[in-house]
């Protein structure tokens, strides 16, 4: 990008060099007297130097912070060439001795080339600026004084358009003194056409570089609305880990940066949702293990073997798009739930030491329902909530079995939820594994098996 802006440095002084020889004559008729190795050699000299000199102290505004380097790059232009202006201004008058007029008239031109030159670097310097900042996600720092966009706007209006008055004016009463004075006859056709090439000359030039800084100054304005609007959808789809790029010293800066602050507060408040919701999981969660002394070790187990579980089947292409990060967290939330439920069975049945008769479990079962009922009701209006889906879900259909012979519904297969299949699986192993009063503990590998023959 820095070679992109020395190459087309050195095209503008180019150009520039080129057009002040071409054209400086007709609109200075002292100049039209010079020779062409008169008029092309000291132009070229003076145009050389200020090139050298305007590459080199790039150097001292690529060292200047960012928030200073597109202001210093524009005056630097416009001194450049005011002083190459004005060094052409003093040569001529003192060695042609040509009067003041004429060396005001090149150095006004030179002061328009620069100021023209010194927009269009400007406004590709703040490109720059915006790619790096972006590429390195980094901010500029708003300082409280700055140039509105409007403010930009009406600056570079008025500058065009005062441009395009004062050159013609120029013109136009140099072409009126040189018919005057040197008694020039012209037919009046001849004379339209003359004019008329002469300010057509003029004005593509002027309009050429009026409409080179109106494509860049869009394609900048492109930049910022699109990272502004990328970063508002991002949001709007509840991804909060994003900020807008602060890459200009003006309203679209200042947007940025409240929009920042925006995202970062409500990336504060989701946290604090998430916190106080996982208080309140454990809280639920805590009822159950005060109804069973093993409830609570359980809990903590088979929320373990549920993201375990889940991690591992979203490397299988079936589930990765329901798996995801987000999915795969809300799981493991609500997996403390899945027994809330037995708060509404009575203790004689949910702490009995030995197995329970058929009648009683008929009684157990209906802590599936209880649960899931419990958490149904606090959804609400929040039906879409990924984390209440979940836990009731699980709170549900953990006992459902893929034979069809589980309960509360008695549902087969994928008629099974993926969060109650994975839940059970993580229930059924902890219960083989762990010792009760009516069993011991089986083996990891006897779960398995057991697992494994669809005996559980």
């Amino acid at each position: 990008m820095k070679n992109n802006m020395n190459q087309t440095t050195i095209l503008h002084y180019i150009l520039a060099m080129m057009l002040l020889s071409i054209y400086g004559a007709r609109v200075c008729p002292f100049l039209d007297t010079l020779n062409f190795f008169e008029l092309v050699t000291p132009i070229f000299v003076a145009f050389m130097t200020a090139l050298f000199i305007r590459l080199n102290a790039q150097k001292l505004i690529d060292m200047l912070t960012l928030e200073k380097q597109s202001k210093s790059l524009f005056l630097l232009e416009v001194k450049t060439l005011f002083f190459t202006g004005l060094i052409l201004g003093i040569f001529n008058t003192i060695y042609f001795n040509f009067p003041p007029e004429s060396g005001l008239k090149v150095i006004f031109g030179c002061l328009l080339l620069g100021i023209f030159i010194g927009i269009d670097q400007t406004l590709l310097r703040e490109k720059f600026i915006s790619n790096k900042l972006m590429q390195e996600g980094k901010n500029l720092i708003i300082s409280k004084s700055y140039l509105s966009l409007p403010g930009k706007f009406i600056f570079m209006s008025i500058l065009m358009i005062g441009s395009i008055t004062s050159i013609l004016l120029m013109v136009i009463a140099k072409d009126l003194d040189w018919f005057h004075e040197e008694g020039i006859h012209l037919e009046f056709l001849q004379a339209k056409i003359s004019i008329l090439a002469e300010v057509s000359f003029i004005v593509l030039v002027i309009l050429s570089y009026s409409i080179r800084i109106i494509l860049m100054f869009s394609s900048n304005l492109k930049i910022l609305l699109n990272n502004q609007n990328r970063v508002l959808q991002t949001v709007g789809n509840g991804n909060l880990d994003t900020h807008v790029p602060v890459v200009t010293h003006d309203e679209f800066g200042i947007m940025a940066k409240g929009t920042n602050i925006m995202i970062n507060e409500l990336k504060l408040q989701k946290e604090e949702i998430k916190t106080t919701r996982d208080v309140i999981i454990l809280s639920m969660a805590g009822l159950a293990e005060t109804r069973d002394n093993e409830t609570g070790a359980h809990i903590i187990r088979t929320q373990k073997y549920v993201k375990a579980l889940a991690i591992y089947l979203k490397n299988n292409s079936k589930y990765k798009d329901v798996l995801t990060d987000e999915n795969i967290e809300s799981l493991y939330k609500s997996a403390p739930l899945h027994d809330i439920g037995k708060v509404g069975i009575p203790d004689n049945i949910l702490l009995k030491p030995g197995k329970l008769t058929s009648e009683e479990f008929e009684i157990m079962k209906n802590h599936a329902t209880i649960g899931a009922d419990a958490i149904k009701s606090t959804q609400g209006g929040l039906k879409d909530d990924a984390f209440l889906n979940f836990a009731q879900e699980i709170a549900h259909c953990h006992h459902e079995k893929f034979d069809g012979s589980g309960y509360p519904n008695g549902l087969k297969g994928e008629e099974i939820p993926l969060s109650a299949r994975i839940m059970a699986l993580a229930d059924v192993y902890d219960a083989l594994i762990s010792k009760r009063v009516y069993k011991d503990g089986f083996t990891h590998e006897k779960a398995k098996e057991i697992i494994l023959d669809g005996e559980n």
